[in-house]
C-alpha cells in the first residue's frame, strides 16, 4: 500500500486523497450544479432540467482548533471522511 500525501490545502486545512472514486447522479436544474469540488463549488454542466453524472473522490479532511480555555494552543481536529467532485462525466 502506498504513502497518502498530507496536503496543506491553506492555514489550518489538511487533506489526504485516497484512491477511492464513486459516480453519482445529480439533477441539473440550472446549467450548472453545487457540489463540493477541488477547484469551488459551482461546476458547468450545460443542461437545464437534466440528470448529470459526476465522478467523485473519497477525500480525508481535517481543520485546525483553538483552546481558548487554559493551554490557548492550536491542535487539529480529527479526520473527517469527505467527497470531491473531479469531474461532470459526458
Amino acid at each position: 500500500m502506498e504513502k497518502e500525501e498530507i496536503e496543506n490545502v491553506a492555514d489550518g486545512w489538511q487533506r489526504k486523497r485516497t484512491n477511492e472514486f464513486r459516480v453519482r447522479r445529480r439533477f441539473s436544474l440550472f446549467p450548472w450544479i453545487v457540489v463540493s469540488g477541488f477547484n469551488g463549488d459551482y461546476h458547468w454542466t450545460g443542461k437545464w432540467f437534466k440528470f448529470v453524472n459526476i465522478k467523485e473522490q473519497k477525500c480525508i479532511e481535517r481543520f485546525d482548533k483553538f483552546d481558548d480555555g487554559l493551554s490557548y494552543k492550536s491542535y487539529w481536529g480529527p479526520w473527517e471522511e469527505t467527497w470531491r467532485l473531479v469531474e461532470v462525466l459526458p
